[in-house]
C-alpha cells in the first residue's frame, strides 16, 4: 500500500502562470491555497485540487499499487449507497444488497491479480507477499458477497394507524399496512430503509485490506 501524500500550499502566480484544479477544472486564484500530490514511487506528475470539499481526493486517486481498485470499488459502493439514500426507500432491500455483492465481485477481482503475480513471482519474498495480500482481499470479498441486511423489508405491524382496522362492513374501508396512503407507514419504511443502508456502508467499509 503506498498512498500519495497531500500537500497544501499557496499559488504564487508569476506572470504569465496559471494553474487549475485538475477535478473541476476551476482555476487556482493568485495567493489562495490549493493541494497537490504524485502518486507511485518517482512521479513526475503533480495532480492540482482546490479547497472544495469535493475535490478532495480519494484514497483510489492517491494509490499507486492494485488496492487502488478496492479504493475504487468501496467509493462506488458508498456512491451507489449515497443515490439510494436520496431517492425513495424500496419496498425491499434487494438493491441495496446489490451494491454490496458489487463491491465484493470488484475486490475479488484484484484478488485474482494479486494470485497471478504470486503465481508468477514464485512462494518467496514478494510472490508470498503478493499471496497473502490475495488471500485476506478473498476473504473480504466473500464476506461482501454473501452479505444480507437486518431485515429484508419493513415490518408494518407496529403501525398504529387506526385504519388499518376494519371502519365498517365494507372492505374497501380498511388501509392496507404499508400502504403509501398510510403517513406512519411512510415513517416506518424510510427508518428501515436507512438503516440497511447504514449497515450496508458498515459493511463496506469495514472490510480488513492488506
Amino acid at each position: 500500500m503506498s498512498q500519495a501524500r497531500i500537500y497544501q500550499q499557496r499559488f504564487a502566480a508569476r506572470k504569465g502562470k496559471t494553474i487549475s484544479c485538475e477535478k473541476c477544472k476551476d482555476p487556482i486564484p493568485k495567493g489562495a491555497t490549493y493541494r497537490s500530490f504524485q502518486v507511485g514511487f518517482r512521479s513526475r506528475y503533480t495532480h492540482v485540487r482546490c479547497m472544495k470539499a469535493s475535490c478532495t481526493p480519494r484514497p483510489s486517486e492517491l494509490e499507486s499499487s492494485m488496492l487502488a481498485e478496492v479504493y475504487s470499488a468501496q467509493e462506488g459502493a458508498q456512491d451507489e449507497l449515497t443515490a439510494l439514500e436520496n431517492g425513495d426507500p424500496g419496498e425491499d432491500a434487494s438493491d441495496i444488497k446489490s451494491v454490496v455483492e458489487s463491491c465484493g465481485e470488484g475486490i475479488r477481482g484484484v484478488a485474482d491479480q494479486y494470485r497471478e503475480a504470486a503465481e508468477a513471482m514464485g512462494s518467496a519474498g514478494e510472490g508470498s507477499d503478493n499471496e497473502e495480500r490475495a488471500d485476506t482481499l478473498e476473504t473480504a470479498a466473500y464476506e461482501l458477497e454473501g452479505w444480507d441486511p437486518d431485515d429484508d423489508e419493513p415490518d408494518f405491524d407496529g403501525c398504529a394507524n387506526e385504519k388499518h382496522e376494519a371502519m365498517g362492513p365494507v372492505p374497501e374501508d380498511v388501509l392496507e399496512r404499508g400502504s403509501a396512503d398510510c403517513d406512519e407507514c411512510g415513517t416506518i419504511r424510510s427508518e428501515w430503509w436507512m438503516a440497511q443502508i447504514d449497515a450496508a456502508r458498515e459493511m463496506v467499509d469495514g472490510i480488513e485490506l492488506p
